[in-house]
């Protein structure tokens, strides 16, 4: 049985349409700003002018994460690297030696990427935004 553009068309529109009356009709989210933001569990990458706004209105020394180019630096560099870990068992089993080569060297270069550009840099970004006492390994500095 082959879909017809015509049915396509239909269910895209019908998706269309339920997901606006459910933008639409849905509660709006409660903002719980002041444990989140103003809590420093999150350091938005720069888009976010208003909370940034805010939280300066309550921490005037908050500054936002100034890692935009870098974090989405890891973010590429870890869908290559989970795109590879779903190749590699499908060549495997399908015995396309090549290719499972090919993913597996991948998955071992990004791997190598990640631990110095994301892996090693956790620890400090730890300290920046985990309350005080939420892992005794971690010195974090106590919020004011």
């Amino acid at each position: 049985m082959m879909i017809s553009t015509l049915d396509l068309i239909m269910i895209l529109s019908y998706f269309i349409v339920a997901i606006t009356l459910g933008i639409l009709v849905s509660k709006q989210a409660v903002k719980n700003f002041n444990s989140y933001f103003l809590g420093s569990n999150s350091f938005p990458w720069g888009f976010w002018k208003p909370i940034l706004k805010k939280v300066r209105t309550v921490y005037s020394d908050f500054q936002p994460n100034k890692n935009f180019s870098r974090d989405l630096f890891n973010v590429l560099i870890g869908v290559l690297w989970q795109t590879s870990l779903v190749i590699i068992p499908i060549a495997l089993v399908t015995q396309q030696h090549l290719i499972f080569t090919v993913a597996l060297s991948i998955m071992l270069a990004m791997s190598v990427v990640l631990k110095f550009t994301w892996w090693n840099k956790l620890d400090k970004a730890s300290e920046d935004t985990l309350l005080p006492g939420f892992d005794h390994r971690i010195k974090v500095k106590a919020l004011s």
